[in-house]
């Protein structure tokens, strides 16, 4: 038996993955050991710069990714679509000429595998997309399509130095976990809350006249700027006088819960919903094979989108300023996101872990993110974590995150090329517990801390058979390859780290291969050591050297690679000046077929660093 009719109305929770096994550990501390007495080769001094250096704002490179603005998209209609228009009534037939007011009245009258065409304007709904409705939705050509959150807000009277209006009855769930009604956790290190930003977790938002109001616990600590929900009196309390604007509160929790195998949604803005941590985004698709073409995902609570289902295809999607993480997913084999733009996510000051920023993903297989920029998020930028196994990363921008740029931790088989990764705040690559990455022609500048960071810690997947462990993954570092990267401005106390705290293995057994790459500090002091390589057992403290020609007597890598002390390689658009460029063949090796088959790298190849955008 089919079913046609749909009602829309707060969907409950869905159950939620579970967080990580372990916090993130901290940064890697300084090797201790004095150094070895450098030999007398000394680094090639830089040429005097002739062209722009890289800047210090974040966020240099400039890029097309994200989605086409709402209201300049076009797709065609097909014969039988539903119509639906905010002028519209679900009363009416559906037709272009006798459209429907609401989602859900489009929904209950649009066939399995139909379209739901969306006239221009604002839809304040939730809707749930069953799974006996597989649907595309889409804008009507070059209209523009907002689902919103919020609603206004009016009636307001004025109250010593606030503004208040009764009848607010808008309850919502403030747990700072994934479950639901429980407290935050008590590790250290790994609360979702950051106790200065203690209402992270509420999801109540108020706009004055497009400005979003901060809120705060209390009504006596409401100034101008911030707002209180006052649940017991059932008052909003704002201190932005309203006089003569608008005012608007969000009231809906989560805009579509996708549960129909091979839905797409395309074309459309959501925005300002207010979004539990428990429900796990503002979109969730909870189906295969569900595809988000040209949406954006902005100023919503906590999660923009999420998905724990396989097949999940994400091309030019916007996850902009949402209070949490821009986006995940968790069990979502074969995801392919194509095109991101991820920007001023973790709006509300979440800690950086358990989860927070960019985007996250765990326990999935096959995942590829390629040419999308994740730039400027409060926190890490993308992170992939406990056993996501086989994970392709190129082409992608990412820049300005105040935490690490890329993380790829717990995890294995790996392809991390052609990529900027810069002026991140702390590590711009972070290889933990993760095995079989090959990291080729990257451009690292200027990451708050080291540009590469390659760590191992004691922790192992406990029960092999145990739910959410991977026997593919077994959380140890092995077979990296570093080749073909330039490594600029470094920061930190080493270019070339690999260090194991479980004292197990040695920097041998941990990374293959280092060769063809440019290495670049600003200072001849900083940073302190050239590299900083794992003796396994021997000692906790990391072998050190000051000088590429006293790694490569140790090691036996980076017989090719350069090193250069002084003024910028790099020009301010992240390519290397052509002092550098012309000379990259005799650094770089050839890019093997296996790495060019999933980038942009042409096979057999030999150039340095990302390629030009």
């Amino acid at each position: 038996m089919g079913i046609d009719d749909v009602f829309v109305t707060t969907p409950a929770p869905a159950p939620a993955p579970e967080p990580t096994a372990a916090p993130e550990p901290t940064a890697a501390p300084e090797p201790t050991t004095a150094p070895e007495p450098a030999p007398s080769q000394t680094p090639v001094p830089a040429p005097t710069p002739t062209d722009p250096v890289v800047p210090s704002t974040p966020g240099a490179v400039t890029s097309e990714n994200g989605a086409g603005s709402p209201g300049s998209l076009s797709y065609p209609v097909p014969a039988g679509a539903v119509y639906a228009a905010p002028t519209g009534s679900d009363e009416a037939a559906g037709t272009l000429s006798a459209p429907v007011k609401t989602i859900a009245a489009a929904l209950s009258r649009v066939a399995d595998g139909g379209t739901i065409v969306l006239r221009g304007g604002t839809y304040h709904e939730q809707v749930i997309i069953p799974p006996q409705k597989r649907v595309t939705i889409q804008p009507a050509a070059n209209e523009s399509v907002w689902l919103d959150g919020a609603k206004s807000v009016t009636g307001w009277k004025a109250s010593g130095s606030t503004w208040v209006v009764d009848g607010w009855t808008t309850s919502l769930d403030s747990s700072p976990t994934y479950a639901q009604g429980a407290p935050d956790n008590t590790t250290p290190g790994w609360q979702f809350v950051n106790p200065a930003y203690p209402m992270a977790a509420h999801p109540d938002q108020v706009w004055v006249a497009g400005t979003q109001l901060r809120e705060v616990a209390s009504a006596a600590k409401v100034t101008t700027g911030t707002f209180f929900v006052d649940d017991a009196a059932k008052r909003l309390v704002i201190g932005t006088n309203p006089t003569g604007k608008s005012v608007e509160a969000s009231d809906l929790t989560q805009a579509l819960s996708i549960r129909s195998v091979g839905t797409e949604i395309r074309g459309i803005g959501v925005r300002r919903y207010a979004t539990s941590v428990p429900q796990m985004g503002t979109v969730i698709a909870a189906a295969a094979d569900v595809t988000l073409t040209d949406v954006t995902i902005r100023d919503n609570s906590t999660t923009g989108f999420y998905s724990w289902s396989p097949g999940t295809t994400l091309t030019r999607v916007s996850l902009i300023g949402n209070g949490l993480l821009g986006g995940g997913a968790s069990r979502a084999d074969g995801l392919t996101v194509n095109d991101m733009l991820s920007v001023g996510n973790n709006s509300e000051h979440f800690n950086a872990a358990p989860v927070s920023g960019a985007f996250k993903v765990t326990r999935t297989h096959d995942v590829t993110v390629k040419n999308s920029s994740f730039t400027r998020n409060n926190g890490a930028g993308p992170w992939f974590d406990e056993s996501v196994v086989g994970l392709t990363f190129t082409g992608n921008n990412v820049t300005g995150n105040t935490g690490d740029g890329l993380l790829v931790e717990l995890s294995e088989h790996a392809v991390v090329a052609d990529n900027v990764i810069a002026q991140n705040g702390a590590f711009g690559l972070y290889v933990l517990n993760s095995g079989d990455v090959d990291i080729w022609n990257n451009t690292f500048a200027g990451n708050g801390n080291r540009n590469i960071n390659i760590a191992q810690d004691a922790r192992r997947p406990s029960d092999p058979g145990a739910p959410g462990v991977d026997p593919l993954a077994p959380w140890i570092v092995h077979d990296v390859v570093m080749s073909n990267n330039i490594l600029a401005k470094s920061a930190g106390n080493c270019l070339v780290c690999v260090q194991d705290f479980s004292l197990r293995y040695t920097g041998s057994q941990m990374v293959s291969s280092v060769e063809g790459n440019l290495y670049h500090q600003a200072t001849s002091d900083a940073p302190t050591w050239f590299s900083a390589w794992s003796r396994g057992p021997v000692s906790k403290d990391p072998a050190v050297t000051e000088t590429l020609d006293a790694f490569r007597a140790a090691t036996g890598n980076d017989k090719r690679s350069t090193w250069v002390v002084g003024a910028d390689v790099l020009a301010a658009d992240y390519t290397l000046l052509p002092a550098y460029a012309t000379g990259q063949a005799s650094v770089a090796v050839p890019v093997p077929s296996a790495i060019a088959s999933v980038s942009r790298l042409p096979a057999a190849s030999a150039t340095l660093g990302a390629l030009p955008r």
